[in-house]
């Protein structure tokens, strides 16, 4: 009976640990899934959210400077393409550092 009782314990706790590793590794891989603020701005510059209506290339940097394209844009435009979470738009931080890489962009950095 022991033994039974050892046996049964001992596969409980197997599956709670098997089921919060799977747990942790999912949620691995949605963070991972998130791109990074230059790797926004490089979609876009490649023209990965042209879709949404942003510019490639050159364009990106013209329309940056005529305030036709802000961070807040291309934060969205990825958001659109699953890339983010809609929360972040939410996250100044986040957000102003996609607006560093267009103005160092347009300042020819």
């Amino acid at each position: 009976m022991k033994r039974l009782l050892i046996a049964a314990v001992s596969a409980m706790v197997l599956t709670v640990g098997l089921s919060m590793e799977a747990q942790a590794s999912e949620m691995s891989l949605k963070e991972a899934n998130e791109v990074t603020p230059d790797e926004i701005f490089n979609l876009a510059r490649n023209g990965y959210f042209e879709d949404e209506g942003i510019p490639s290339h050159g364009g990106l940097i013209s329309a940056y400077k005529l305030g036709n394209v802000t961070a807040e844009d291309l934060v969205s435009a990825a958001i659109e393409q699953n890339r983010l979470s809609p929360e972040t738009l939410q996250n100044r931080r986040f957000v102003r550092a996609v607006n560093q890489y267009l103005r160092s962009s347009s300042n020819g950095n």
